[in-house]
């Protein structure tokens, strides 16, 4: 099973790497050998300076913010090219969409220190909020108004439900073939 990972492990480790680069956090090394820690395998990891609290939470946050700006890529990409009508490319997609799926979440250990951040962010927002402070920018009637947004968010929709099906069976298959 790490084998049918690794491409995405790989991309999660990356994501970890380019973010702290890109906020001046030192990067140590990088495994991708698969370890058993306990009853956990674990797939890879790279080692990160100790930095702050935001930068932190950031680096950890990295794996999701670039699979799935990856994703929302790659769609728009094949939307607006019409990628869709080859058989090759939808055979690619399909896994590539697998792997980020599967590996694009952070883990336990990336996101430490998220709840503190969050419970700080929610409440600045809800002061701004109550000044009066809105962003009519995120509109999401707006955003969502391009046709070619449109066509690339539902064929978004049909591949990323692909995972989930696959990974419900094989989380079945592997209960009823070990039942402990």
């Amino acid at each position: 099973m790490s084998f049918l990972f690794l491409p995405g492990t790989l991309i999660h480790e990356l994501s970890h790497v380019l973010m702290a680069v890109l906020l001046q956090v030192p990067v140590g090394n990088m495994q991708l050998i698969p370890k058993l820690v306990g009853q956990d395998i674990k797939l890879g990891s790279v080692e990160i300076a100790k930095t702050d609290p935001i930068r932190r939470v950031l680096i950890g946050m990295g794996p999701f913010l670039f699979g799935s700006a990856l994703l929302v890529g790659v769609f728009f990409y094949a939307s607006k090219t019409h990628l869709f009508a080859n058989q090759l490319f939808i055979v690619a997609i399909s896994y590539f969409v697998f792997e980020i799926g599967n590996t694009m979440f952070s883990s336990k250990k990336d996101m430490e220190g998220a709840l503190e951040l969050l419970i700080v962010f929610v409440v600045f927002a809800a002061l701004f909020y109550i000044v009066g402070f809105r962003l009519s920018a995120l509109n999401p009637n707006i955003m969502l108004s391009n046709i070619l947004v449109q066509q690339t968010f539902k064929k978004a929709d049909i591949y990323l439900v692909a995972p989930v099906g696959i990974d419900l069976v094989l989380i079945i298959l592997l209960r009823l073939s070990n039942p402990n």
